[in-house]
Parts: C-alpha cells; structure tokens; sequence
C-alpha cells in the first residue's frame, strides 16, 4: 500500500468528533513507512481541519464528499461544482418536499436561519443518537457553526447569482424518510448530479464528479499512485465510491450493510479505534510479505 485514505465521521473520528491517540498514531506510524495519507469527508476543508490540528496531524483533505480537493488552506488541487441548472432544480424540489437545506458554497455555508439551524441539527442528532443530551447536541452545533462560515439568508435562489460563487455541495435534512424521497423523485433523471447520505435523515447531493472515489483517482494519479495500491476506509453511503474504486476496502465495524457488503475488509467500530486497527493489520501483512 502506498496511500491511505479515510473517512472522517464514523470513521477516523469517535463519538466525540475527535481523533483518538491510538488513530493518530497509526497513520503517523503509516506515514513513517513511507505511506501517504489523505482525508476524504463530506465535511468543508475548515471543519476536517480542526480535528487534525487538535490531534497533531496535518494532511491533504478531499472535502465536502469530492468536491474540492486541498492540497492545505490555501492551494485547491481539483474542484468539481454542482451545475447552475441542477442547483435551480434541488431548490425546486427542497421547496416541494419542504426539507430543511444547506448550500455548501466557495464564499460559505449558507443556511435559512440560526433558529431553523439549531432546531433541525439538534433534533438530527438526537434522533441519530438518541443517548444524546439536548445540551451535548446544541454544543455539537454550536461548535459547528463556529468552526465553519455560516451565513443565513431567505431566498437561496438569489444566492445562485453572486459574483464568483460555486455551489459545492447541498444538504438537505428531515427526520421524514417520505421528505427526502420526495426530493430524490423531482430529481430523478439529473445525470449531471451524485445523491448520497452520510447518515440517518440526510440527503448530500453534489456534481456526479464530485465523488470520493474520482477525487482519491486523481489524487492518486497525481501521485503516480495506482488505485490497487490504495486503502480507503469508511462506514457510509458517500464513502461506497471510493471503497469501490480502492485496492483494499475496509469497512469500519459500525458501517451500514452496503458499507460491508462492498469492502473487502473490515474493523472495528469507530469507538474502538477502528481506524488504527486496520492500519496496523495492513502493514503486519505487509511486513510478513517483505519477510
């Protein structure tokens, strides 16, 4: 193996949101075999980031599902923005079903409201975690909306026509499965759109090209890297391209069916370290094969 790439929540990240010892470690000890690492969340460049400062690590991350691709802060290898038209379309169908949406953009994150914010992502995540505090999940989200660039507007479709501006990536949520099935069927027949989850209620939608899997490709190529010498760990619906596309797929052990039904490996949870575990089992074979 010569590349490592992983997801971030459920996977590299615990149930706090941060990256355990043993996590960091691993892919530090991965690094000093000479093996490269790479990020690929659907998470923006800001919020991947605060996790590996506080953890001491600093690497390449492939941001919101494959989006955009950062060398660091200030250097974008590859970007892939959702269409004019398809974003119109998304609206339009956010409007019909009557989800609650966010549009990932180059100049931030826009969303309806602060109220709408906090009443929609706590209520996410209690229902994600039922075990959750109110207090534990108006924390999470109050973190969130400090460690990224959160703006609040009333009309999204006014958005569209800012100056420099790409859509990377929208978000819809609803505790609702009908709302977002609503939404997948007024966008059916988009070819130029990718439709994913990363978790129970949401619905991530980006430009087909906009993958972890084509975005870790090009990464990888870049690098004179071929896609059999690369392993991508993750445990949800946006992390399937990628685990598709990898040389040795690894699913984390709290990954959904599809996750596991796809990879080729598996771990433990993202409780356990899971992350850590695969890499040091990795490069065990890899010792035993140079033996």
């Amino acid at each position: 193996m010569k590349l490592i790439a992983t997801d971030m929540d459920g996977t590299l990240l615990d149930q706090n949101g941060e990256i355990s010892k043993d996590n960091a470690e691993a892919l530090q000890t991965a690094s000093a075999h000479g093996i490269d690492i790479v990020i690929a969340t659907g998470r923006t460049y800001e919020a991947a980031h605060r996790p590996l400062a506080s953890a001491g690590l600093s690497y390449p991350i492939i941001s919101m599902n494959g989006a955009v691709t950062y060398k660091n802060r200030k250097e974008i290898q590859r970007s892939a923005p959702i269409t004019e038209s398809s974003c119109e379309r998304i609206l339009t169908a956010h409007h019909a079903a009557g989800s609650y949406i966010e549009l990932f953009t180059s100049q931030g994150i826009f969303a309806p409201s602060r109220e709408a914010y906090m009443s929609v992502v706590v209520g996410m995540l209690q229902t994600a975690h039922p075990e959750l505090t109110t207090a534990a999940a108006e924390k999470y989200a109050e973190r969130r909306l400090e460690d990224e660039n959160f703006q609040f507007a009333d009309d999204f479709f006014s958005i569209l026509d800012y100056e420099d501006l790409d859509v990377y990536k929208m978000l819809a949520f609803s505790p609702e499965t009908s709302v977002l099935d609503r939404m997948k069927y007024e966008l059916r027949g988009d070819n130029e759109l990718a439709l994913t989850s990363s978790g129970m209620g949401n619905l991530e939608l980006n430009h087909v090209r906009a993958q972890k899997g084509f975005a870790l490709q090009e990464f990888a190529l870049e690098r004179g890297i071929s896609l059999e010498d690369v392993m991508a760990l993750g445990d949800n619906f946006n992390d399937l391209n990628m685990l598709q596309m990898a040389g040795r797929s690894v699913a984390m052990g709290n990954a959904v069916p599809e996750v596991k039904a796809t990879s080729g490996f598996s771990t433990k949870t993202n409780t356990e370290h899971g992350v850590a575990y695969a890499v040091h089992e990795m490069l065990q074979e890899l010792k035993t094969k140079s033996s």
